[in-house]
């Protein structure tokens, strides 16, 4: 409930809120070089325990070196790396895969252009509350949606900076 009212505090007055939202724990922090078991660790410090990502990291003989598996209802799945390296954005699909449809991953869009990106986890029912209270147009331009085909660490240079002109930032 307290990431979803500094959200709502953020999104009242974004221009003048952004600094103290942008140090909340309403945002997690993902820098590109990140290991990607730490991030599913990340979400799961602001997932009830009977929600948490289950996963394990087990050794293999890619050059990656690893494979994250995720076990969810009996069942066990590797997320679909490249055979020689892991991806900050296949690990945020995934975990987005993971938790749909009880809980939204959404890209804070204005860390757009950083090598640390902010992104905020509430349950569905709280984005679908957000989007009524200040339009659905408002919220997934601070809060991009994730989705498979999402990209958000894998922009080249002229990419985020065409996403920046678009944004009027």
């Amino acid at each position: 409930m307290k990431d979803l009212e500094q959200i709502k505090n953020f999104l009242r007055d974004p221009e003048n809120n952004a600094g103290d939202f942008e140090s909340s724990d309403a945002v997690i922090w993902i820098d590109w070089g990140e290991e990607d078991e730490y991030i599913l660790r990340y979400f799961n410090n602001h997932l009830p325990e009977d929600r948490k990502i289950r996963f394990e990291v087990a050794d293999n003989d890619t050059e990656r070196g690893f494979d994250i598996i995720l076990e969810k209802d009996g069942t066990r799945t590797p997320i679909p790396y490249d055979d020689d390296y892991a991806s900050r954005d296949v690990t945020l699909i995934a975990a987005q895969e993971y938790l749909s449809p009880a809980y939204q991953i959404r890209w804070y869009a204005d860390s757009l252009g950083s090598d640390t990106l902010g992104f905020c986890l509430l349950s569905s029912g709280e984005w679908d509350a957000l989007e009524r209270e200040f339009g659905a147009e408002k919220v997934q331009f601070h809060f991009a949606p994730i989705s498979p085909d999402s990209r958000m660490f894998d922009l080249d240079m002229d990419e985020i900076f065409d996403l920046l002109d678009k944004r009027g930032t």
